[in-house]
């Protein structure tokens, strides 16, 4: 059974990737394909609670990361689809697994579908709080990158 890593985890992780420049073939992991310069590590968050929103942002934008804010899964494919082919695409998605109206999976398999938007392009990660493996499973079947403990 795979760990659902915690959020410090996906900054630390973030954060080294964003110091130490790697070699994209041998990157692993969320942070893999993430802009080498944290100043420009520009993170979209997607959550249908505000107070997760706040949190997320007010432990990644003191760490150096650009963040941006949205409230659902809707917002988030609208977003994404208007900065397709531009410099405007976030580094790293973080999409709340449940929310109202388009879920977190969904969402994400929409997002895979994007024409320039291929897994390796933009690494997603869903935030849940669930245990299931079920959960974990159908999100990569979606294509998330990875999952993110809250």
């Amino acid at each position: 059974r795979a760990r659902k890593k915690s959020f410090v985890d996906i900054i630390e992780e973030l954060k080294a990737q964003a110091i130490d420049p790697i070699d994209d073939d041998a990157a692993t992991g969320p942070a893999a394909g993430v802009a080498v310069n944290r100043k420009s590590t520009r993170v979209l968050v997607v959550d249908d609670n505000e107070n997760n929103l706040l949190v997320m942002a007010n432990m990644l934008r003191p760490n150096g990361f650009e963040v941006e804010m949205l409230r659902s899964g809707e917002e988030c494919l609208e977003f994404l689809s208007a900065r397709i082919g531009t410099d405007d695409v976030p580094d790293v998605v973080l999409l709340d697994h449940m929310m109202g109206g388009i879920s977190g999976v969904d969402c994400c398999a929409e997002i895979r579908q994007y024409r320039g938007m291929a897994e390796h392009e933009l690494p997603i990660l869903l935030v849940t709080a669930s245990e299931s493996d079920s959960t974990m499973q159908n999100g990569f079947l979606a294509g998330a990158t990875d999952f993110l403990q809250k």
